[in-house]
């Protein structure tokens, strides 16, 4: 009797054991869920922190830099010193496209009118009224003429014989055209400018031009050339390189006002001198 009331004793104690370790388990699990959940909402609160100081960090250096616009607003109106009215009327040229002759003449004569290239072939070849319209509108308002496409040029002679002032060109395209372009410009020393022929700016003289039918014989008569480059060492012998002898010639291009500017304008060319660069 002893011995089983010793067994039952034990078999009590360690049920009460298993009983208390298996609470234990149960607490510690239920304990660890809790601080899951906790630290899951910690990285959450962490996450929405972290947005909003972003935020917060974006939104004061957009205000730093509008404060620094302004300040450099402030100080720039600052040096603005008023200007004359009447002076800014002569001097402030705005820009418009061109849209018929009676809209673009009843706009003031300090407006700048953007006519293409197309624009400027196409209006010409419609005829000697339209040329007579193209000068008459230049004489009292400004045209500006710009190429077409940014790889090429167009013949400047066309605008300029229909009194156009500013005859825009692609200066990176080194061709035929940006020669034509300077040695007009050099007529007057390189200012920048040059004055229209006179029957532009006299309704009297231009209606005698354009009536004028007799064609013209020019005749120019090449005196020499001196000291002229030998093309670059291309032949070589026992020697070394050899420079071959420069055979000068010179040629001629006649550029005009015709609105067919894709054709090849006429060209002469003088009897070549050989073996003589001298």
């Amino acid at each position: 009797h002893e011995t089983n009331c010793l067994k039952m004793s034990n078999l009590e104690r360690d049920a009460m054991a298993e009983l208390l370790q298996r609470e234990s388990a149960h607490q510690a699990e239920v304990m660890t869920m809790g601080a899951c959940e906790n630290a899951r909402a910690m990285s959450e609160r962490v996450a929405i922190n972290e947005d909003e100081c972003h935020e917060a960090m974006k939104f004061a250096a957009e205000k730093e830099r509008a404060l620094k616009f302004a300040l450099r607003y402030r100080e720039k109106k600052r040096r603005v010193q008023p200007i004359s009215p009447s002076m800014a009327n002569i001097t402030l040229i705005h820009s418009a496209k061109l849209r018929s002759w009676g809209k673009s003449k009843a706009l003031p004569s300090s407006t700048l009118h953007s006519v293409p290239e197309n624009m400027i072939v196409e209006r010409a070849e419609r005829g000697m009224e339209e040329w007579k319209s193209w000068v008459d509108f230049n004489r009292n308002h400004f045209t500006r003429t710009y190429p077409s496409s940014n790889a090429r040029n167009y013949n400047p002679v066309l605008p300029w014989a229909m009194g156009c002032q500013f005859v825009s060109l692609n200066f990176s395209s080194q061709d035929d055209f940006i020669l034509l372009n300077d040695g007009r410009f050099r007529a007057n020393g390189n200012q920048g400018y040059v004055l229209k022929p006179e029957y532009l700016c006299d309704n009297g003289l231009v209606e005698d031009v354009f009536n004028c039918n007799h064609p013209r014989k020019i005749n120019i008569r090449v005196l020499s050339g001196r000291c002229l480059p030998k093309p670059p060492a291309n032949i070589y012998s026992k020697s070394g390189p050899q420079r071959l002898s420069v055979n000068p010639i010179v040629r001629i291009t006649l550029y005009d006002g015709s609105p067919a500017t894709l054709l090849k304008p006429p060209t002469f060319s003088t009897h070549v001198i050989r073996e003589n660069g001298l």
